[in-house]
């Protein structure tokens, strides 16, 4: 799952990315069997794996409505807060379709373009972020 944050362009990728690391690493430390930040598929087994290697400008992450390739062609698709904390994930798939199609009218990013979110320069020097 990508959650994204959005934040007003202030600071350069470099500045955003030493927050961002800082950060998981604080969220794993606080509980390391919840949160992993090692890469390593056999360390995140049923941890949740903070990749904090996103924020970067050559980053990829996958788009709302892409397809993955995985065993039964799985779609990625933008959830509500009340889905991602119900007791049983939900999952799209392409030969489920019909079953979810009216979220394509849905623009899962209008909201953040209107977002006027800032990180100060001070939370940003506090965890460890540098400046050119």
């Amino acid at each position: 799952m990508h959650v994204v944050v959005p934040i007003e362009p202030e600071f350069d990728w470099g500045a955003i990315k030493q927050f961002s690391h800082r950060l998981v690493l604080d969220m794993e430390r606080a509980n390391s069997k919840l949160y992993t930040t090692n890469m390593s598929k056999a360390v995140r087994k049923n941890r949740i794996y903070l990749d904090y290697l996103r924020n970067d400008r050559e980053a990829t992450a996958i788009a709302p409505f892409s397809t993955r390739a995985r065993p039964g062609v799985p779609v990625a698709v933008t959830l509500d807060w009340k889905e991602v904390e119900a007791a049983v994930r939900p999952a799209f798939h392409v030969s489920d379709l019909d079953g979810w199609r009216q979220r394509l009218r849905r623009d899962p990013w209008r909201g953040m373009l209107a977002s006027r979110q800032r990180l100060t320069r001070e939370l940003l020097v506090s965890m460890g972020a540098k400046f050119r």
